[in-house]
């Protein structure tokens, strides 16, 4: 009897040590509800018109792609910087905002596919930026594959009404990149 409420005594023991650090490292190393449910949130640093840094994260907004920094597009015989503007309007929608994205994997470069949004409004950084024709439906490895359905139809709202990019002798920013590259 006195082995069996040793043996007791040593698990009640174990497990009160074992809920005492599991409560100490969550409350120093554990972001806390909000990071789990929502991802991280706070001030963005924009780095162009598709990724971001948020809390030390480098963010890539999912299912968009945005002209690089460097590349322009043509209105007749005028030039139109739609690298440095997709990365204008971000800072724009950005500036002063508690930014929250959301991501579940990550990039082959190792940044977070998120989504994001200014939190406590309707305002998703992705959209707009679809919207305004800032960037486009992101196609896969696959030509002309889009593979996010939900960005296509914006996409195709934001070239009926020649918003950015749709209103320019457009160069999709995949293929400004294939030519850039070696």
């Amino acid at each position: 009897m006195k082995v069996f409420f040793g043996v007791v005594g040593c698990v009640v023991l174990l497990a009160v040590i074992a809920a005492i650090l599991h409560d100490e490292f969550r409350r120093r190393f554990d972001p806390g509800p909000e990071a789990i449910d929502y991802g991280k949130r706070g001030a963005a640093q924009i780095i162009d018109g598709d990724t971001i840094d948020l809390e030390e994260v480098r963010i890539r907004l999912a299912g968009i792609d945005s002209c690089e920094l460097d590349q322009v597009a043509k209105i007749g015989t005028e030039t139109w910087p739609c690298g440095t503007l997709a990365k204008a309007r971000l800072v724009e929608l950005a500036a002063g905002a508690d930014v929250r994205c959301i991501w579940s994997e990550l990039d082959r470069y190792g940044r977070a596919l998120a989504i994001c949004d200014i939190y406590g409004t309707d305002v998703v950084l992705n959209e707009v930026m679809v919207q305004e024709g800032l960037a486009v439906a992101y196609r896969g490895s696959e030509q002309g594959s889009v593979l996010d359905p939900s960005y296509e139809a914006i996409e195709a709202k934001a070239k009926q009404t020649q918003m950015g990019l749709w209103k320019t002798d457009l160069e999709l920013p995949s293929e400004h990149r294939r030519k850039k590259s070696p």
